[in-house]
């Protein structure tokens, strides 16, 4: 089992996957491929076995796996009795039933060792298996020794002048917004008739 990777592998599976055929090969011949509702009945059983098997294996746990090899097995009981009934109606020759239905018992056979062998294996299956954890990148510190590990570094302005003031004019000075600016005098002559 620990040596198995896909189902495809398993020797009950392919031993299913045959059954399967053989049972779609005899549905398409003589009185049998007129009986639609017996050919839906027998190769849901028959593809029952299979996907069972196919099924239980890809859900990696042993316990499952063990729940659906008893499905199959059930099925594929299925199966031998339908077989039974085809050979009764004369839809199949003696000599198709007995090889058919020694390949059932014989699978069924297969598929109870191994329920036998997974309940008596020390695996519980491969999802139980435990997985590397992946290794995390340190987190990078800071060069400021003062500063709070994962805090977020401030970014501070430029040393530059106040975006909102004006820059002043050449020979103009701050004016105090209070203070109402001077008018000088105009300049007057001491004597009236006197020519500037």
């Amino acid at each position: 089992m620990s040596t198995v990777k896909d189902f495809e592998e398993l020797v009950i599976y392919q031993k299913a996957r045959k059954l399967a055929k053989q049972v779609y090969d005899i549905t398409r011949e003589g009185h049998f491929q007129f009986d639609s509702r017996f050919i839906q009945q027998i190769r849901a059983a028959a593809g029952s076995v299979s996907d069972n098997i196919a099924e239980g294996f890809e859900r990696q746990g042993n316990k499952e796996f063990i729940n659906f090899l008893y499905i199959a097995k059930g099925s594929c009981g299925e199966v031998r009795s339908q077989l039974i009934r085809a050979f009764d109606v004369g839809h199949i020759s003696e000599q198709t039933f007995s090889q058919m239905y020694n390949d059932c018992r014989t699978l069924s056979l297969g598929i109870l060792n191994m329920i036998k062998s997974l309940k008596s294996s020390d695996m519980k299956g491969t999802k139980y298996q435990p997985t590397s954890t992946p290794t995390q990148t340190p987190h990078q510190t800071h060069s400021n020794p003062n500063q709070t590990p994962h805090q977020t570094p401030i970014e501070l302005p430029s040393p530059q002048s106040n975006p909102t003031r004006t820059p002043l004019e050449p020979h103009q000075t701050p004016s105090n917004p209070n203070q109402t600016p001077l008018e000088l005098p105009h300049r007057t002559h001491s004597n009236p008739t006197q020519t500037p």
